[in-house]
C-alpha cells in the first residue's frame, strides 16, 4: 500500500494541534487571534474542556494528521534505515551518508546518460529510432524544443555536440611557430618604435637590400633578426638567386656571374 505524502497544509495542521496540546499541558487555554491574554486551563472546567477540544478539532480539520503521523512512522522506523538510530537528533542513516559520499551505484544493464549529448549517444539514438518506426510518429521534446520527429532532434543535438566539442590537441610544432611569431612581432614593433619600417613596400626597400641585411645579421648572430629578414624575403617572393647573390657580394667583391 502506498500512502500519499503529507502536504504543507497537513504539516501546518499537525503543528497547530501540537501547539494547542502543549499549551494545555502547560496549564493554559489555547491562544487566539482575538486576544493575547493568557487564560489558565482547568481540566475540571467542562466549558474550558469543550473550547479546548473545539480548538483541537478546528486545527486538525485544516489537514490530514494521519498522513503526517504515517509518514513520520515510516521515516522513524529503524527497519527502514532512513535515520540514524543512535542519534538524538534527526540525522541520516550511516548507510545513506556512505552512499552519498561514494560513487553512484549503477544497476546492471543500465548506463548513465551524458548531460551533454555526445556524437556516440546521438548515433545510438538514431539507430534506435530506425529500429522503431513507430517512434518516429511521436513528437520529441528536448531542451524545451518540440520536434516533429526523432531525426530532427538527433540532427540538432549532433550539431550542438560538434560545436561544443573541445578543439583537438595542437602539435608541438604549431605551438612553437606561434611562439616564434610572437617573438618576431615584438622585434618588429620595437624597430617601428625606433622609426625603422617599410620592409614590405618595394618603393622603400628592395629585396636585394633585405637579402644584404639578412646576410649581415647572420654574421651578427641574432637569430630573431635573421628569422625576420628571412620571412620578409619569403613574403616579398624573392627569387632563388637573390639571397645567394647577397651572400656572394658579402664574401666576394666581384659580382656573381649569371645572377639576376
Amino acid at each position: 500500500m502506498k500512502m500519499a505524502r503529507a502536504s504543507k497544509a497537513d504539516l501546518d495542521a499537525a503543528l497547530d494541534v501540537s501547539n494547542i496540546i502543549e499549551q494545555l499541558e502547560q496549564g493554559y487555554m489555547p491562544s487566539t487571534d482575538e486576544s493575547d491574554d493568557l487564560e489558565r486551563f482547568d481540566s475540571d472546567d467542562r466549558e474550558q474542556c469543550k473550547r479546548a477540544l473545539a480548538a483541537i478539532l478546528d486545527a486538525a480539520e485544516k489537514g490530514s494528521l494521519f498522513r503526517v503521523t504515517f509518514g513520520m512512522t515510516v521515516v522513524l522506523d529503524p527497519r527502514n534505515e532512513l535515520l540514524d538510530p543512535a542519534a538524538d537528533t534527526l540525522e541520516l542513516h550511516p548507510k545513506l551518508v556512505a552512499a552519498l559520499d561514494g560513487a553512484a551505484v549503477i544497476p546492471a544493464g543500465f548506463a548513465l546518460v551524458p548531460a551533454t549529448p555526445t556524437p556516440e549517444w546521438v548515433l545510438r539514438y538514431c539507430e534506435f529510432t530506425n529500429r522503431d518506426p513507430a517512434g518516429t510518429q511521436h513528437a520529441s521534446s528536448m531542451d524545451g524544443w518540440v520536434e516533429s520527429s526523432f531525426a530532427q532532434v538527433a540532427e540538432r543535438e549532433l550539431a550542438l555536440a560538434i560545436q561544443s566539442a573541445p578543439p583537438p590537441e595542437r602539435h608541438p610544432d604549431d605551438l612553437a611557430v606561434d611562439r616564434f611569431a610572437a617573438t618576431m612581432k615584438a622585434k618588429l614593433a620595437e624597430k617601428r618604435a625606433a622609426g625603422r619600417g617599410g620592409w614590405d613596400d618595394p618603393k622603400q626597400c628592395h629585396v636585394s637590400t633585405l637579402a644584404r641585411m639578412l646576410v649581415e645579421h647572420v654574421a651578427k648572430g641574432d637569430p630573431v633578426d635573421v628569422g625576420n629578414f628571412a620571412m620578409m624575403l619569403h613574403q616579398r617572393a624573392a627569387g632563388p638567386l637573390v639571397l645567394p647573390a647577397a651572400l656572394h657580394v658579402y664574401t666576394h667583391p666581384e659580382p656573381l656571374k649569371g645572377g639576376k
